[in-house]
Parts: C-alpha cells; structure tokens; sequence
C-alpha cells in the first residue's frame, strides 16, 4: 500500500512539475505565458494577433514559447519598453502580414523574420537606434516598401536578401541597392572605379561582397558607419592567390569629407576599413587613402577630436608621421596597426590623451621612437607590439619594457622578484600577464594604478604589498595567482575592477587598510584557502559574489558602514555566521 501510494505521489508530481514547466497558458481562444524575465505574451488565436509586453530583452531561444502556434500569428505588437527581438523570434512565420517595432527595441536579433513570406509591413518606431542582424528579414517574398528609422546604427549581411524590394530591379541605382540614407549591397557587377552615393550614412555588413574589380572607390563624407565585413571583396571568404592576381597596383579610396569625419567614422572590423578590403585577394596592393583629396602621408588630428575610432587608420603604408591635437582623449583599438611606413606620433604637452586601446600601433616597424604624454590612466601591453622600438632588445630593462613613467610589457621568461623602476606612474594591462616564473614584485610609491590582468596567471607569486599610493586596480589584476598567499593593500586604493584576486586558491592572508570604500564583484571568488577576512570600516559595498566559493570561509563582521550586499556574496562560501556591527544592510536575494 505504502508503495502504490508513493508510486502514486510520484506520478502527481511528475504531471505537476510538467505543468509548472509549461511557459504558457491556453483557453479556447488564446495562449499566453512568458518570455525571458520580464516579458509577457498573449496570442488571440481569432484575430491572430500576438502581443508582447513589459520590460527588457527576449531571451535569445532556440524555440520561441509561441513556436506551437506560429500558424496563427498574422501580426504582432510589441510593447514599449521591451528592447531586443531574438534570434529567430518568427523564423518561418508564414502567416505573419505586420508587425509594430517600438522605439524601445534597440536590436533584432538574426533570423528573427526568416522566410515570413507573407509579411507584408513593418512599421519602425521614428526615434529607434536599432542594431539588425544577420538576413533578419531574408526571405520576405510579399515585403514591397522598407523605410528604415533614420537613427539606425547597424545593418547585418544579408538583411533583406530575397525580399521583394530585394528582387525589384527598380530599387537598384547604379548596381547598388540603398533604404533610404543606408547602402544594403551592391551588385558583384561593380566597375573598377565606383562612388557611393552622396548622404550615404550607413552601410551593411558584406555590402561589397564579391566586388573584386574595384580598385578606385570613393565615399562621401556623410558616412558615419560600416558594417563588418563590408568591403571584404572576395564573395566566398576564401583568400585567393591566383597567379594573375599576384602583382602590384594601387588600390585607392577617395573620401570625400575631413579627417574629423573619418576618425568618427565606426567600423564593424578589420574589412569594413576600405584600405583593407584588397588584402585577402592582391598580396602585392598598395593600399592609398585620399582625405579631401589629399593622399595620407603626413597626418595631423585637428582640434576637436576626442577619439580616433577602431581601425581607423589600420594598413595605411603611406602613413609616416602622426600629430595629434591635444583634444584627443582616446585612441582605440588596431586605430593605427600595421602602417609600416610610420616612423613618428607626436603629442604635445598639454595632450589629454588618457587610453590607448589594444593592437593601436602593432605593427608598425619602423617607428623607433616613442614618446607619450602624462595622464594616461590606461594601456595595454599590446598598443606598441612589433614596433621598432618593441622589437629592439636595447629598449628591454630585464625583461621589461618602458615607455617614459609606464610600464608596457614583461617577457613571459621574467624570473624571481622583480623591482619596477622608481617613478612607474602605470603597470599596462596584462603587463605581466602568465608570467608564471615572477616570484616575487616590488611597487614603488610612484604606481598610482595597476591595469586590467596585469598579473593574471602569476602563478609562482607568492605575496603583494600594495603601496598607499595607488588609486585603483583593474580587473583581474591578480586573479589565477594560484601560489599567491598573502595580499597587503595599503589603504589607497578606492577603486576595484573586479576579480580581482578571483582564484587565487592558496590564499590565506588578507589585510585591507582604512580607506577602501567597497569590495568588487568578484574580488575573492574561488579563494578556497581563505579562512578570515577583516574588513575595513570604510567599505560600504560589498559586490555580487565577492566571496563565492571561498570553502575555508566559516566567519565574517561586516561593518556598520555596509549598506549593501550584492546577489552570491557569500555563494558557496563555508560561512557559519556573520555578524553586522551595525544595521543590517540592504542584501540582494541569494546572497548566500
């Protein structure tokens, strides 16, 4: 009987447990339930109308909740306030006639509207900046008329590919498809010399896929954006050195606006920067830019640029010198890599430069001489790699390079403990990155702030002294020390990046002096050695996780000044109690 009755139980809970599971609700006329955390959705099965509403995103699923019933669906709504379509949302909706996009929704995911064949309007919303993925809307056989919100910012391949708009030959100018003020795709039929059209803003991902006659382009300086991929030229994305294609010309872009235009200029990567679309199909192409008419070989960045965008000037082979005006803040990633002919920047000394981004200057081998302003507040080990001054061995202080008060990068061979050089101001990010033969490190009072992982994987260091002087440590700056033991932070340091002593399994002893003002997210996760902590009582935050998995941790004060604990604080930890010398804290659920 006992066992029947439990055989019993288990099948109602089994039937329970499935309902529960369940993410919808039905009635004769309808289905609802939810999407992702926050959103809500009703299909009325009679109109056919699905609406979608609440706050936040859609979560990217394989099988949307109304998949099921996707033969009903004719048009959707989606509230304000909801902010991204998933991938693959109404892929193969083929009763689908309309649909309502809202200013709120900032991203379409790829395939969202996949062969809705019947799909027939799409209304945007005036002010939507929106991101639209990959052939969001390929297919589309009955979609006639686009007008796209005229703050979008990005287009993804093959968007609206076999659309009707797509297939009427009449919305083609001179081989080349545009909506509005944002080029789609030009066809491989393009001529050697080719112009975009004047007003052109925006153009899509893999626009110029397979245009590989072309050697003269020019582009209007309305352009503020290119889409990944853009001018990678061969069709197929394979490189090809076919033997007639191994010889040596000019490639030239002529663009038609100032060098503020194209610094502000977002490329998706390396292959929507025109100069380098010949690259994966001529080896021997000399790649010439042309700014106003002007061939770029001695560059000066005028006043009023903050920031010189990503791959800006990436492969420009005439570039020699560089003068940046003292406006420019932040130089970012691969901006000038691989311009081999440059031989000098040049800052003044009231530049306000402060960030220099991964890859800025790799590459180019002849520039020898260095020389970077004060007030950088971040650099990476990378931004000079494969320069000449990189490469030359007399530039390295055992096994360290400098570049003025910063240190760039550590050979990965650096051993025992290591002394930085009196009036460091900065430690690069990754300087010392995997040096898993660095035992030991002196910082002198000079450091004002240790970058991103600049000790990760140290795995031999043993111990750290973290002087009074130094501001703020990046992430992960000493996360996966796994032979660290013993962190003595000095009292300076107000600001944590996160993770970081994340991992550092073997430490025991902490010690944070008066003055930190919060523990990062992240900052002991996976200690599993740690036993005790004592913690300032100038810390008034206490992050997400912060001491998750630290096995050893049976007990912890928390200061009267905390007013917050973050979600997983204490996940996973060992703690058997906690004691609030104060109030207790606002507490995230799942601190523990």
């Amino acid at each position: 009987m006992k066992k029947l009755f439990k055989k019993s139980l288990a099948v109602i809970m089994a039937v329970a447990m499935l309902l529960c599971a369940v993410p919808f609700t039905a009635s004769a006329e309808s289905y609802s339930g939810t999407h992702g955390d926050n959103l809500t959705w009703t299909l009325d099965t009679e109109t056919g109308v699905l609406e979608i509403s609440g706050t936040g995103e859609m979560t990217n699923w394989s099988v949307v909740p109304w998949d099921s019933y996707h033969s009903y669906i004719k048009s959707v709504n989606i509230g304000n306030g909801v902010t991204t379509i998933s991938e693959y949302a109404f892929y193969n909706c083929d009763s689908l006639v309309s649909i309502t996009i809202p200013d709120s929704v900032t991203a379409i995911g790829y395939y969202a509207f996949y062969n809705c064949d019947s799909l027939a309007r799409v209304t945007f919303g005036e002010n939507s900046q929106l991101q639209i993925g990959q052939s969001a809307f390929k297919g589309c056989t009955s979609l006639e008329n686009i007008t796209l919100p005229d703050n979008v910012t990005s287009i993804g391949e093959n968007v609206f590919a076999n659309t009707a708009y797509y297939n009427n030959e009449a919305n083609w100018e001179n081989n080349a498809l545009y909506i509005g003020d944002c080029l789609i795709s030009v066809k491989e039929v393009a001529s050697a010399s080719y112009s975009v059209k004047a007003g052109t803003r925006l153009i899509a991902a893999r626009a110029f896929g397979g245009c590989d006659q072309i050697i003269n382009l020019t582009l209007p300086g309305s352009i503020k954006a290119i889409g990944a991929d853009a001018f990678f030229l061969n069709s197929d994305g394979s490189i090809i050195f076919e033997e007639e294609k191994i010889k040596s010309f000019d490639f030239n872009v002529y663009f038609n606006g100032d060098v503020a235009d194209w610094c502000s200029i977002e490329f998706g990567n390396k292959y929507s920067n025109p100069v380098n679309s010949q690259e994966n199909i001529y080896r021997n192409s000399v790649d010439n830019l042309y700014i106003d008419g002007v061939l770029v070989e001695t560059l000066t960045i005028p006043e009023g640029v903050t920031s010189i965008n990503t791959f800006s000037f990436q492969g420009i082979e005439t570039l020699t010198s560089i003068s940046f005006s003292d406006s420019v803040t932040n130089i970012n990633d691969y901006a000038f890599e691989d311009c081999t002919a440059l031989t000098s920047i040049n800052f003044s000394e009231n530049s306000r430069l402060t960030s220099v981004g991964y890859y800025v200057f790799n590459g180019c081998t002849s520039l020898s001489n260095i020389t970077i302003p004060d007030g950088i507040t971040e650099i990476q080990n990378t931004s000079f790699t494969n320069t000449a001054y990189y490469n030359n061995d007399a530039n390295w202080e055992n096994d360290v390079l400098y570049i003025g008060k910063y240190l760039i990068a550590a050979k990965e061979t650096i051993s025992g403990t290591y002394a930085i050089k009196p009036g460091t101001v900065y430690i690069a990010n990754s300087a010392f990155e995997y040096c898993i033969e660095l035992e030991g490190v002196t910082i002198p009072e000079s450091v004002t702030s240790i970058g991103t992982c600049s000790f990760w994987g140290c795995r031999s260091l043993t111990q750290i002294v973290i002087p009074e002087s130094i501001t703020k440590i990046g992430n992960g700056a000493f996360e996966f020390c796994t032979g660290l033991r013993s962190v003595t932070i000095c009292g300076g340091a107000t600001r944590f990046g996160g993770c970081d002593f994340a991992l550092c399994s073997a430490l025991t002893d902490v010690t944070i002096a008066e003055g930190a003002t919060a523990i990062s997210s992240q900052m002991f996760e996976g200690c599993a050695s740690l036993e005790t902590i004592k913690l300032p009582d100038s810390i008034t935050t206490i992050g997400g996780s912060a001491f998750k998995d630290c096995t050893a941790l049976t007990g912890i004060d928390i200061p009267a000044n905390v007013k917050r604990i973050d979600a997983s604080a204490f996940d996973g930890s060992g703690l058997t109690q906690i004691v609030f010398t104060g109030n207790a804290p606002v507490m995230e659920t799942g601190i523990f």
